[in-house]
């Protein structure tokens, strides 16, 4: 199986879920990315508590949102994305 057929299998699974078996699975991965990230934060300091683990991880996290994207698809989503407090946004509100 190449690459390009195993990613139309993935996709066309995910078609198949439910919104809330999706939802599951990307909390699932945050989770994880968030005990990978702990791991590292215990290696760089390991007089660390839990507590301050959990500092460490938050800081790293604000440091992501801060980092904004310059190019490819996240750029483009990022130019057109508003904040779900202003409503919904149509292709008819884009100016491409």
């Amino acid at each position: 199986m190449t690459a390009a057929t195993a990613l139309d299998k993935q996709i066309e699974r995910y078609r198949q879920m439910t919104g809330e078996q999706r939802l599951k699975i990307a909390l699932d991965l945050h989770e994880m990315s968030c005990n990978i990230a702990r791991a590292g934060i215990r290696r760089q300091h390991p007089e660390a508590n839990e507590t301050e683990v959990e500092r460490f991880l938050r800081q790293r996290i604000e440091m992501e949102r801060d980092i904004k994207p310059t190019r490819g698809v996240l750029a483009k989503y990022a130019a057109h994305a508003t904040s779900a407090s202003l409503g919904a946004v149509t292709d008819d509100d884009l100016k491409l």
